[in-house]
């Protein structure tokens, strides 16, 4: 039964990702059948959504370890068990909840060892900056329980570039990319070896600053930030904007015009508006000003849209079905229906 919840609940969200986004690309995922030890690494700016994408599109059922305080709530903590979401515990969670971590990593090795896909953010939080951050040592931890357990197990780190046009703006675009499969193989070193964990996670550094958009702390990042944008840079060719920023000639880059259909964006805008009239007075005064960080604001809307738009749509159906008639309701219904895709994907 929780095998075909999780099948329909993927579908469902495959569906959704459609009508929300207005472009998804997936670059070098390989082999994502095949049954062997993997270790997701990925970026992370977007909170639920990054998951969500790597679960949606990844042909294996992969694991999260995710943060625990979102397991707070009955009815989230029975939807995230179902996605596979792992309850991962961190110190502001409290002192004696970090010893539940090591049932954690034991769980962890046992799925590694029966050839399942393991995600954890190795960054350790979410941030909307267009950055690598420092890595945590959590997917080193899961590494190192392994190497105790079963030396001889060949784990496989695969690092995820997440990248997103604007990561709160609606529609976005977004492109995963999977970068080359770094392999942790036996002898391993015994005990906790600064070494090895600095080794892996500068390799992981490395590969995740080549798969995203990597504005260096050295760098004045607001002003690099400002002039990407100028130029209109595309986020989703995270290397051609790394090599950009990069060159000393890309900050004499003429600022991209932006006015070219501003015009036709604005009316087009203003009737989606008009036509969704009531689930966009509920997101922008009642829902959105509950968002608690604006990592989370994609996250929510995408979910307020996921729940609210079909049944906004069965509601313009019954309206216009008891009124005028079942052939105006499906007319009208499916009409909005196309109307937005037609908003989302050209808009």
């Amino acid at each position: 039964m929780k095998r075909l919840a999780y099948i329909l609940i993927k579908r469902i969200l495959r569906i959704a990702f459609f009508f929300y986004f207005k472009e998804i690309s997936i670059h070098g995922l390989d082999n994502d059948s095949s049954r062997e030890p993997l270790l997701y690494l990925p970026n992370h700016q977007n909170a639920l959504l990054d998951a969500l994408l790597i679960a949606v599109y990844s042909e294996q059922k992969p694991y999260f370890l995710t943060r625990s305080d979102v397991f707070s709530n009955p009815v989230s903590r029975a939807l995230f068990k179902l996605l596979r979401m792992i309850p991962i515990y961190r110190l502001r969670d409290g002192r004696d909840s970090l010893r539940k971590n090591h049932m954690v990593f034991d769980t962890c090795v046992d799925l590694l060892k029966e050839g399942r896909v393991i995600v954890i953010f190795p960054e350790g939080n979410h941030n909307l900056r267009r950055q690598v951050r420092p890595l945590s040592k959590g997917f080193i931890r899961i590494i190192q329980h392994a190497l105790v357990k079963y030396p001889q197990l060949m784990i496989r780190l695969v690092p995820i570039g997440i990248n997103y046009a604007g990561a709160t703006s609606f529609p976005d675009r977004v492109a995963l990319f999977y970068g080359s499969r770094i392999e942790v193989l036996p002898p391993y070193p015994s005990g906790d070896d600064p070494n090895f964990s600095r080794r892996m996670k500068e390799t992981v550094s490395g590969s995740l600053r080549q798969l995203t958009t990597h504005i260096d702390s050295t760098h004045l990042y607001e002003e690099t930030l400002e002039m990407l944008d100028s130029i209109g840079a595309d986020y989703l060719s995270p290397q051609k904007v790394n090599a950009c920023i990069k060159s000393a000639s890309g900050l004499n880059f003429k600022p991209k015009s932006r006015d070219d259909g501003k015009w036709y964006r604005e009316a087009f805008m203003t009737l989606f508006s008009i036509l969704n009239l009531f689930p966009v007075i509920v997101w922008k005064y009642f829902i959105k000003k509950w968002v608690p960080e604006p990592e989370f604001l994609s996250s929510y809307r995408f979910l307020f849209a996921l729940f609210v738009m079909p049944f906004f749509y069965l509601m313009i159906f019954l309206f216009v079905a008891m009124t005028v008639g079942n052939v105006a309701a499906f007319a009208s219904a499916a009409g909005l229906i196309l109307l937005n895709l037609f908003y989302v994907k050209f808009g």
